[in-house]
């Protein structure tokens, strides 16, 4: 399969197919889907897999930068695999303006761990002096 945006929902197989057939998938580095995340505020998303029921990869954001603000379906349970990435979320319902700066944030230090329950609108930032990755598991279809 070529890898492109078409790919989500089914990289690197089609879930339920691998699920009926009954077999494992190796995915290496090099298998990875790379993907610009973001409309306005782009970072890297590597993509491990993306099928019907889960969601997995590593978002990679260069120093000072940020993704934008997303909220989906599904619990959300990240990895900081290197650096110190922090979190910021809105509350239900709040709107994002430039004069509100009410909002709640998080650091989660290299190693650590976190959950983002569904339906938290949340953002990564990087205040740090180095390139941050962090791995992400969404599983949406369960």
């Amino acid at each position: 399969m070529k890898a492109n945006i078409d790919c989500l929902g089914k990289w690197p197989v089609d879930g339920k197919k691998s699920r009926e057939e009954k077999r494992l998938v190796a995915v290496r580095e090099q298998d990875h889907l790379p993907l610009v995340h973001g409309q306005q505020q782009h970072v890297l998303m590597s993509m491990i897999v993306s099928n019907d029921v889960l969601n997995v990869g590593i978002i990679t954001i260069p120093v000072g930068g940020y993704s934008e603000m997303e909220c989906h379906r599904g619990d959300e349970t990240l990895y900081a695999l290197h650096g110190e990435v922090t979190i910021r979320t809105m509350n239900p319902g709040e709107k994002e303006r430039r004069e509100n700066a009410s909002f709640m944030s998080q650091q989660v230090r290299e190693s650590e761990k976190m959950l983002i329950p569904e339906g938290i609108r949340h953002q990564y930032l990087n205040f740090t002096e180095e390139v941050i990755k962090v791995f992400f598991a969404v599983a949406p279809g369960l």
